[in-house]
């Protein structure tokens, strides 16, 4: 029983049967501008990722951070702000965009099913030699 986890969840999944269970598919978002004009986008809506890495809030946190580095000193002038959105935008979207597209590798990986040997032998092997 999942290593002595609560007994519930135990209860759930013994009870969980395929013709009752409701599976939705999970789908990637295409890659996105984080600035266009005078709106910016930051985390999911700047690049919406599968949960597989757990970086999602992370990435989201260090893109208000270097919004906020940014725009930290602008001044109030339209051209200073329209400045700092293009820091934003270079310092953030090949970052943003390399984790949505680990994600969406990952996500990829793990839903296979004609492979799925394959696919364990790797995640083995690679468990196996990383710390």
């Amino acid at each position: 029983m999942l290593g002595g986890a609560h007994p519930a969840i135990g209860a759930v999944l013994e009870a969980a049967r395929p013709e009752t269970t409701l599976v939705h598919g999970i789908h990637t978002a295409p890659p996105v501008r984080p600035v266009r004009q005078n709106v910016v986008l930051l985390g999911d809506a700047a690049h919406a990722m599968a949960p597989n890495l757990g970086h999602g809030a992370n990435t989201a946190l260090v893109d208000a951070a270097t919004l906020a580095a940014s725009l930290h000193g602008a001044g109030g002038g339209t051209r200073a702000i329209e400045g700092a959105l293009r820091r934003y935008a270079w310092a953030r979207t090949v970052p943003g965009q390399l984790w949505r597209l680990g994600s969406e590798t990952m996500l990829r990986l793990a839903m296979l099913e004609r492979s799925a040997p394959l696919r364990d032998r790797l995640i083995g092997a690679v468990s196996a030699v990383t710390p």
